[in-house]
């Protein structure tokens, strides 16, 4: 980046292991400075796909633009949960500024593919890195419907619908998704995993 370089660092498994993240790419606040130095990238690119398969499933069902992680989600993924969880105390505004930088290129990322016909079905994920237990309410509507809520309504303002993703406990949050434009939501899991 112009302010540095940054890193990440990976265990593989054995045995047929899973893998796992030794070192997050934007681990530490100086991390998030050289990143957020870097230019925003150029949206462009295909998108026939989208409508090649739009033909093959014909009126069998649904075809669904994917997004990127939702900003939040992304931010929460490179920075890794923990100390993700930690810089909502000590960096919030840096943390800010990343979800930030990640609406602006979904945001011009939206109207790249709208103003390509593509829709009017996409679908979020990534909300529920920011849901309890590691995340309270407050972080769930500071940063997942702070920063979401203007994607979804780009969709909205064109017709589309938004399909969410989101697992876990969502029962004090579920009233967030409603407010951040979710069109359809799910899953609903039963405790364990959900509440």
């Amino acid at each position: 980046t112009p302010k540095g370089e940054i890193i990440s660092t990976t265990l593989r498994g054995l045995k047929h292991q899973p893998g796992m993240v030794e070192k997050h790419y934007l681990s530490t606040p100086e991390d998030i400075e050289k990143y957020l130095s870097l230019p925003e990238p150029e949206i462009g690119g295909d998108v026939d796909g989208f409508f090649a398969a739009d033909r093959e499933i014909g009126d069998r069902g649904i075809t669904l633009c994917g997004l990127p992680l939702n900003p939040a989600g992304w931010a929460a993924l490179m920075v890794g949960s923990e100390a993700f969880a930690i810089m909502t105390l000590t960096d919030r505004d840096l943390l800010h500024a990343l979800c930030a930088y990640q609406q602006r290129i979904q945001l011009r990322l939206v109207d790249y593919l709208l103003a390509r016909g593509v829709g009017p079905f996409f679908a979020s994920y990534g909300q529920e890195y920011l849901t309890p237990p590691l995340h309270g309410r407050k972080d769930f509507f500071d940063f997942n419907v702070r920063y979401d809520k203007p994607i979804f309504d780009r969709i909205h303002e064109a017709g589309g619908r938004m399909h969410v993703h989101s697992h876990g406990p969502i029962r004090t949050v579920v009233d967030g998704f409603l407010e951040m434009g979710a069109d359809v939501l799910h899953p609903f899991e039963p405790p364990p995993m959900g509440d």
